[in-house]
This record gives structure tokens, sequence and C-alpha cells, in this order.
């Protein structure tokens, strides 16, 4: 059974966050001001003290997570295990197959639990202590998303490790958990695409609905931060079973379909099944009258807002 993530440990990771990725830096005046300064001064030095614990390895930067949590060193965390060891850029950006692997190994936990940033922290917590993350800790933690170079600037290596951790939800919002951590991206694409294709006429198959999910982060990032922000219609399954039924023609290695970018068409169908869902209630429309309107919209190109 996993520890409970209580009050207390819910404000101790929030302050972690806000002690180490500097928010809205404006209100401390402008770039040349002494308060911003100083500000910017104390950022840096903690920015810079972490940076190194977490370039001391998994051990080292597990030991401090549980400090910060306040999990004490001889309990259990208790979630389940990855499929096996990732390296550095499987663990940044997992494969297709591996996102499968990594949502099967998980295929107990709720949506409410893969809904918190500080619940895959937590995760992340044991899976270092375990060994399933590579010991390079600074690599894929720390460093660019796709190469592991050392980010030049400190700031943007602390946003990384917020997010791939669980998500920069101070900055970001609901939606970073879900576009921004790379385990729970996994996890929650392969749950929608489930959602998805369990209607009746949806011809798609829930790996097919994955594959598609995980051809584009960018227009991935499209669907649920305009699911979650913008256009909460498209929270609905069959909304979404009605774009991804239009998306089976995408090219993986180029992220097109028919040449023109994933993530356009994923935006003018959101928009579209938005207006529709003014006057109709998404829920209670037949699949394939929420096809025609995707469609429709796809073909002409609606602009997106």
């Amino acid at each position: 059974m996993m520890i409970p993530l209580g009050d207390e440990m819910r404000g101790s990771y929030t302050e972690w966050h806000k002690s180490h990725v500097f928010l809205n830096r404006s209100r401390y005046g402008e770039p040349d001001s002494e308060v911003r300064k100083k500000k910017e001064t104390e950022f840096a030095r903690r920015q810079r003290a972490l940076a190194a614990i977490v370039k001391r390895g998994p051990t080292v930067f597990a030991a401090h997570l549980r400090e910060i949590l306040g999990i004490p060193a001889d309990v259990a965390i208790g979630v389940p295990a990855l499929p096996r060891k990732l390296t550095p850029s499987e663990f940044r950006n997992p494969s297709l197959e591996l996102e499968i692997e990594i949502a099967e190994a998980l295929r107990d936990l709720t949506a409410f639990q893969a809904s918190q940033p500080l619940f895959w922290t937590v995760c992340h917590t044991q899976w270092l202590e375990e060994d399933q993350l590579d010991r390079n800790t600074a690599d894929y933690l720390l460093g660019h998303s796709t190469t592991g170079k050392p980010e030049k600037e400190l700031d943007r290596a602390m946003r990384n490790l917020m997010r791939r951790l669980g998500g920069l939800h101070l900055e970001r919002g609901k939606v970073s958990v879900l576009s921004d951590c790379p385990i729970a991206r996994a996890w929650w694409r392969a749950r929608i695409a489930c959602e998805a294709t369990g209607y009746p006429g949806m011809t798609l198959t829930p790996v097919e609905a994955h594959t598609i999910l995980h051809a584009s982060n960018q227009a991935w990032g499209t669907l649920v931060g305009r699911a979650v922000k913008r256009i909460t219609v498209i929270n609905h399954p069959q909304a979404r079973a009605a774009i991804l039924s239009q998306l089976s023609g995408v090219d993986r290695d180029e992220s097109k379909i028919n040449g023109q970018p994933l993530e356009s068409i994923v935006s003018v169908a959101s928009q579209a099944l938005a207006q529709f869902g003014v006057t109709r209630s998404i829920p209670h429309q037949p699949l394939d009258e929420l096809v025609m309107v995707v469609k429709q919209a796809i073909n002409v190109g609606t602009p997106s807002a």
C-alpha cells in the first residue's frame, strides 16, 4: 500500500518548488532593481545547491526528496515498479513501445493519483532508490529534453527537474503533469487511448490510438492543454474518440497528415467540437455525428482559436 499524501507533504512539496523556480519575476521590480537582483541571487544559490545534490546520483537525490517530503528513511513508499531500468534518453522521451510497457506496469493507478504532480514525485523517489533510473541523474533530470546536455541557464535546468519529476504546476497548471512529466504522460496517453476506443463504431484499437497520441508531443500538448485550460467539452472520451478517428493517417516521422502538422489539425478539431458543444451535449451525441463535425472542420481548415 502506498504511503498517504497528506496536507503537510503537499505544503512542503509546494514550498520546495517555490524555493527553486523563480516565478513571477516582475513582482520584484525591474530587472536592474536592487530587490530583484537580491531575489535572483537567493534563487541562484538555492538552485546551485539543489543541482549539486542531483548530480551526486540517484541515492543521494532520493534521500533529499525523502527529507523534503517528510518521508522517513525506513518507511516504504509502496508504488508499482517500472517495467525495467530506463536509460536517460528513454526517460526523457519514451518510445511508443516503452510507453505501453510503462502504462501496463502502472495499470493499477487511479486517475486521481495520476493527476497529482506530488504523486509522481513520490513515485520517482522510489524509482531512484530502487535503481530503476540511470545513475546519470543530471542528464535526464536537469539536461536538455532532447540531447540531455547541460542547460546554459540554471533556472531552465530547475524547470526541467520539476517538470520531469511530476510537472511544474505552479507555473503551468494542471496540464503540466499530463504533458511535462514523461512517465505520467505515458500513463495518460494509454488511459485516454483506451477510453476513446471503447465506443461502438470506433475502429481504432487502443494501441493504434496510443500510436497517434505518441506521434507528436506538440499535438498531445494541444489536445490536453485545450481540454484542461480552455475547451473542457473535449475532456469527454467520446470527443477525443472523434478526433482520434480522423488522425489515423499520421506520418510518425514527420507528425503530419497530408503535409499538415498534427497539432494544427488537433487544434482545428478541438475548436469545432467546442462550437458544436455550445448547443449540444457532447456525451449524448452519437459518435458518428461528432466524427462528422471533426471531419468537416479538418477539410475546411477552420481557424484555430
